[in-house]
C-alpha cells in the first residue's frame, strides 16, 4: 500500500521592508551617487565640497529664486511623481549629459 502525499501549502514571506521603503532607499543611494558625481575635483586639483542636504521647503524656494533643479531617478520613478519645472536626467545618462545642468545656477539634485 502506498502512501498519498499531499503537497506541501507555501506560506507567503513577509517582506523585509515595504515597497515604499525600498523606494526611499532608492533613493537615497541615487541621490548619493549624485552628489558623489557632480562633486569630482576639478581639473586645478581643488577638493571637491560636497553641497548641504536640505528640506523640501528650502528647494521650494531655491526654485523659486531661480536654481536648476535636477531629478536623477529613473523614468519609472519621474512618472509616479516629480516636482513641476525639474529636468530629469537618469543618473545612468548624467555624465553624457552633463552640459544640459547650467553652470551658471545653483542646481538642487534630487
Amino acid at each position: 500500500m502506498s502512501k498519498k502525499v499531499t503537497p506541501k501549502k507555501s506560506v507567503a514571506k513577509k517582506p523585509l521592508l515595504p515597497v515604499w521603503a525600498w523606494g526611499l532607499l532608492g533613493l537615497v543611494v541615487v541621490l548619493v551617487a549624485a552628489l558623489v558625481l557632480l562633486n569630482q575635483p576639478a581639473a586645478t586639483g581643488a577638493p571637491a565640497r560636497l553641497p548641504a542636504e536640505i528640506t523640501v521647503q528650502q528647494a521650494a524656494q531655491k526654485q523659486k529664486e531661480g536654481a536648476f533643479i535636477l531629478d536623477v531617478r529613473e523614468p519609472s520613478e519621474w512618472n509616479e511623481s516629480h516636482i513641476a519645472g525639474a529636468t530629469l536626467i537618469p543618473l545612468g545618462q548624467l555624465s553624457s549629459r552633463l552640459k544640459e545642468v547650467p553652470k551658471d545656477k545653483e542646481v538642487v539634485v534630487i
